[in-house]
């Protein structure tokens, strides 16, 4: 129950959020995201391929620690940290934020990395055209920085990896400078946050030791904060209050300017004009007859302050957010960037300590063409959702029809992902089959009509790989006999019919070979799209299932873990249920001759429980099969398990209808068939509001 619950949350995530597309309030924008999803993910992924190629063959058989293997990493490291610099410049915006940071990061990343970095990521950072100014004024505020100003100059002081700073002087007479936001960022912020997401949990799956996922956590509900100036504005006020009311010794030295909330925006940031130095300049802190220990002294004690009695700490402390004149500036927040760049710095280089190159060469690999295959199809649907449904008023039949197709068009392009993927994304799709409850009608069925059908079929030649590498050995000279055609294949396995040296006759279930690879890539693709579709639809909030994924999908593709399962069902059965122990059976694993990924168990000649023929045929009735596997509802004892399992007595009718995906009414109905659901618009709507 709980597998199928995991692979059921892969669903979940890709099937209702592609359809969700619809229901955005602005089409255009999430365009636009889906857009510039594909490629950046492509960007992101061919670095990261290349990076782990050049690390994994550069030092291929050398020993860790000798001189051939320093110089080898060292290189290694100049190409990849050049790499990533340029993969920084081509994406913009947080990627040059990401950059600086990591120049910052000795303590973390190799040298080769920060000198890099440290070269070129505060020369090189982004200017927008004044179009492009005059664009966000637009949008903001509605009228051109021209006539919100008395004076402003179209050319910038100063840019940096998120805004550009503007000097204009207001209409009553005050100097100001005017932060701008690069205007991509906001079809941008949200994609680069999720791609760096998705590379931080590939590295996690790739070295277990990597891991930042709380990081990356932290930057999913802070980096919107960051990219919101509205939240600077306050941020800055807040420090300067805590000044005043918490240290008032020190409060006289620190100053904040004075924010200009009417001619502010989120994307717009007007503030009080301060010729003041940076606070490095040692050259011109000492031209205004001040002393740089003195400076440094109250650096110090601010800090202090803010960390011991303020609970609130300005963590972007370089040059440019902290000047120095009669009062210096003080809090912004920088959290969020800092995040981004530990979990993408740190985590680029580490792949040169992977213990298993090959195996980082071919997650990274399949990578790619994966994420590309995922971000287009994505951005494929939303445009058909948004074009279609434009301007066309919720209801109205014309919108219904357009939706209709949509629907239609948008579940075939879904259903040929899941066939090119192949492996978890089947089983994504025979699952989106059985979502009436959440997915449109026209999803369920054409999934329903094909995923059954176009299960994957290893070669005999790709299950002798996954023997040679699991046993050593071909499965013709582990088994004295075995099939070399399948007796059926399913999404993840197929099962073969053999035979053992001692003559028992065995199914052998054989992993498909690519899902070692692209397991953990299928798993953390799902997590970006869900992530990313949780941005542009607020109220699609399925993460908390893609994290169940995350834990549970892995132990799905692993056999042993079915097999002790297996055993362990037997044995509760006896242990707890011994009136009906004696009519359950789970066939002997043969453990010698399993592994992970190949499951040896007894051959089982038996009938399907859905073939009423067979089951006449060996002389049993039918209902008394049904009455075996169907447990009778007892309101009582559901009452009783429900509190033993932490549900509590008073959820017990819910618990029951997540359990059964049923609802209540008939999961208590004592006729035979309680658990079948017909379709009746009451037993939907029921269903439905379980599920919400």
């Amino acid at each position: 129950m709980w597998r199928r619950a995991a692979t059921a949350a892969l669903s979940l995530g890709a099937g209702a959020g592609a359809v969700s597309i619809a229901s955005s309030e602005d089409p255009a924008a999430t365009l636009k995201v889906c857009a510039h999803l594909p490629p950046r993910l492509l960007r992101d992924s061919v670095t990261a391929a290349t990076i782990a190629a050049d690390y994994s063959w550069s030092l291929w058989g050398l020993e860790p620690g000798t001189p051939a293997y320093l110089a080898a990493k060292h290189d290694a490291h100049l190409r990849s940290a050049n790499r990533l610099q340029e993969l920084c410049f081509r994406n913009g915006g947080i990627y040059i934020k990401l950059g600086q940071h990591i120049a910052q990061l000795e303590y973390v990343v190799p040298v080769e990395y920060v000198q890099t970095m440290r070269e070129s990521m505060l020369k090189r950072c982004p200017v927008s055209s004044i179009e492009q100014v005059r664009g966000v004024f637009a949008k903001d505020l509605g009228e051109s920085p021209e006539t919100v100003f008395a004076e402003f100059d179209p050319v910038p002081l100063a840019s940096a990896s998120l805004a550009q700073v503007h000097a204009a002087r207001t209409h009553d007479g005050q100097k100001v400078a005017v932060k701008v936001q690069h205007d991509h960022l906001a079809d941008t912020g949200v994609v680069d946050i999720a791609t760096v997401e998705l590379l931080v949990n590939v590295l996690h799956y790739i070295f277990p030791s990597f891991d930042y996922r709380w990081l990356v956590d932290e930057v999913r509900e802070s980096a919107p904060k960051e990219l919101d100036f509205l939240n600077e504005a306050k941020n800055s006020e807040k420090c300067l209050v805590n000044f005043r009311r918490l240290s008032p010794h020190i409060a006289g030295s620190i100053y904040a300017p004075k924010v200009y909330w009417t001619l502010s925006t989120s994307r717009i940031l007007t503030m009080e004009f301060m010729d003041a130095k940076e606070i490095t300049d040692v050259r011109g802190i000492k031209e205004t007859g001040m002393h740089p220990a003195d400076v440094s002294n109250l650096v110090s004690k601010a800090f202090a302050e803010m960390i011991f009695k303020h609970g609130f700490v300005h963590c972007d402390p370089h040059a440019a957010n902290m000047m120095r004149s009669r009062a210096p500036e003080p809090c912004g927040d920088g959290q969020a960037t800092a995040a981004l760049s530990l979990g993408a710095g740190a985590g680029a280089v580490s792949i040169a300590s992977s213990e298993d190159p090959a195996a980082t060469l071919k997650v990274c690999a399949h990578l790619p063409p994966r994420l590309l295959r995922d971000s287009v199809t994505a951005a494929t649907i939303a445009a058909d959702y948004s074009w279609s449904l434009w301007g066309l008023e919720r209801g109205t039949p014309a919108y219904l029809a357009a939706k209709h197709d949509a629907h239609l068009r948008s579940a075939n392009r879904l259903q040929e992902l899941c066939f090119r993927n192949g492996g978890i994304y089947i089983k994504l799709g025979q699952h989106i089959a059985q979502l009436e409850y959440v997915v449109p009608e026209e999803y369920v069925q054409t999934m329903r009509e094909s995923m059954l059908k176009r299960c994957p079929v290893s070669s005999i030649e790709q299950v002798r790989g996954v023997f040679a590498k699991d046993l050593g050995e071909s499965p013709e000279t582990v088994f004295a006999e075995f099939d070399p055609v399948p007796l059926a294949s399913a999404s993840l396995a197929q099962v073969h019919a053999a035979r053992t040296h001692d003559g028992q006759k065995v199914a052998v279930k054989v992993q498909h070979d690519h899902l070692a690879d692209t397991g953990v890539v299928d798993i953390a693709t799902v997590d970006l799209l869900v992530n990313v579709l949780h941005y542009i639809f607020p109220s699609f909030d399925y993460r908390w299932l893609v994290d169940e994924v995350r834990e549970s999908a892995p132990k799905e593709l692993d056999f042993l873990n079915e097999a002790k399962n297996s055993e362990k069902c037997l044995v509760n059965f006896r242990r707890l249920s011994p009136h009906i122990a004696g009519c359950i059976y789970a066939p002997k694993v043969y453990w010698t001759l399993s592994t992970s990924r190949i499951l040896t168990m007894e051959f089982m000649d038996a009938k399907e429980i859905t073939d009423v023929r067979g089951i006449k045929e060996t002389g049993m009735h039918p209902a008394d099969v049904s009455n075996l596997a169907l447990v009778f509802a007892d309101e009582k004892a559901i009452k009783e398990n429900s509190v033993k399992l932490g549900a509590g007595e008073d959820l017990h009718a819910l618990f029951a209808g997540v359990l059964t995906m049923r609802p209540w009414k008939r999961v208590i109905d004592p006729s035979l068939d309680h658990l079948v659901l017909d379709g009746k618009n009451t037993d939907t709507s029921e269903l439905q509001e379980v599920v919400a």
